[in-house]
This record gives structure tokens, C-alpha cells and sequence, in this order.
């Protein structure tokens, strides 16, 4: 019997959430326990102030893109790879109520965790580094973001990320911290494509880091 077009995609997706669910599974394993802590926390007074987060009307137009069930296309009128990634979060073996909240969570996933590696070379002076994550975690422009899951917050979140992953990489060697940064890069790029222009000195950046000791790379 032939997969039909649908079981291919289920294939695909579940494909996709594994190499995810590994890969944040090896990323974890590269934190200190207080740092997890700091996420979990992060995560948690913004679900208690935001969530499921805002849904406006551009959110809603991916959202309901995500949802289509059969021969699913995406429109150009707003990144269509954010209805996608929407799409993948659903297919998750475990839902949210309400089901949307998923890009929320995720979303801020990603931002705590690139503030986190960002103050990371303060974690041995534990005042200071938690000033800096009070002070930048929820300086108001910059925590409101995290409140709509919108392509503009997403971006945000992503570069954030990119560059907490290329600071580990350049003072721990951490390839992960790399690979992620490069990740996150894309994802930028995915959701909006004018963050170019913030993507290009990251990837200047990260091209440094690559070129600065290649043979050490291939060693770790």
C-alpha cells in the first residue's frame, strides 16, 4: 500500500519534532541547574502575566492556515513559515488549552533562553547576574514582545537566541551553542525577511568564531 500525501507530512513532521525534542534534550544537558531555573521562572511570570498570548488579526490569518487539514497552503500575505512552525507545534503528542498557546510558549522559550546564554559570563557573580536578568529580562519594551505571537516577536525571540548561542560558542567552544545560533538565524530570517540586516553582522559574527580555530571544531 502507497503513503498517501498525508502520511507522508505526518512522517515529516514527526520527523521534525523528534530532531527538536533531541536536540533541546543535548541543549539542556550544556546549562547550570540555577540557569534552568532562571528559564523556568522566566517562562513562568510571562504565561502568568500573557498567556496564551495575544491573538491579532495576523496571528489569527497563520493560525488558521495552520489548522487546514487537506493539501494545507500558506499565503505570502503574511510568513508563511510561521503558520508552519504553528502547523509542526500541533502536532505535538500533547495539547494546550487553548491549542494556540503553543507558538506562545515556545516563543518565549526561545527568548529566555537567549537572555540567559546572553548574561552567562556573569553566572560566577550570582548579584549581579540576577540584576541583569531582572533588569533585561523584563525591561518593558523588550518583555511586552513576548506578549503576541506575532512574526515581529518571533524574530525578536530568535534573534536573541542566535546571539546567547554565538556568546557560548565564542567563550565556551560550545558547537551546540553554534548550531543553535545558526538555527535561530534562519528562523529570524523565516519570519521576517528584512532581519537581514540584523542577521548579517550575527553571521559575520559566527563566521569569525568558525574561521578563528577551525581544526578545533571538528575535535568537540
Amino acid at each position: 500500500m502507497t503513503p498517501s500525501g498525508k502520511s507522508y507530512r505526518g512522517i515529516l513532521n514527526g520527523g521534525c519534532i523528534m530532531a527538536v525534542a533531541r536536540a533541546l534534550r543535548s541543549a539542556l544537558a550544556k546549562f547550570h541547574w540555577r540557569e534552568i531555573a532562571l528559564i523556568t521562572c522566566g517562562i513562568l511570570v510571562s504565561s502568568y502575566m500573557f498567556y496564551p498570548g495575544c491573538m491579532s488579526g495576523d496571528a489569527l490569518f497563520s493560525w488558521v492556515e495552520a489548522l487546514q487539514e487537506q493539501k494545507p497552503s500558506y499565503n505570502d500575505w503574511h510568513p508563511p513559515f510561521v503558520a508552519y512552525t504553528w502547523r509542526l507545534l500541533n502536532a505535538l503528542p500533547f495539547i494546550f488549552h487553548p491549542h494556540y498557546a503553543d507558538l506562545f510558549l515556545s516563543m518565549n522559550l526561545l527568548y529566555w533562553v537567549g537572555l540567559v546564554l546572553a548574561i552567562r559570563p556573569w553566572i560566577h557573580k550570582p548579584l549581579l547576574w540576577f540584576i541583569f536578568f531582572l533588569c533585561l529580562g523584563f525591561f518593558p519594551p523588550a518583555f511586552a514582545i513576548v506578549s503576541q505571537t506575532l512574526k515581529d516577536s518571533l524574530m525578536c525571540a530568535a534573534l536573541l537566541a542566535a546571539y546567547g548561542g554565538l556568546l557560548a560558542a565564542q567563550r565556551q567552544h560550545s558547537r551546540m551553542g553554534l548550531i543553535g545560533a545558526m538555527i535561530c538565524m534562519f528562523l529570524a530570517m523565516a519570519y521576517r525577511h528584512n532581519a537581514l540586516l540584523a542577521v548579517f553582522p550575527l553571521a559575520l559574527w559566527a563566521g569569525h568564531i568558525l574561521c578563528k580555530n577551525p581544526a578545533s571544531w571538528s575535535k568537540k
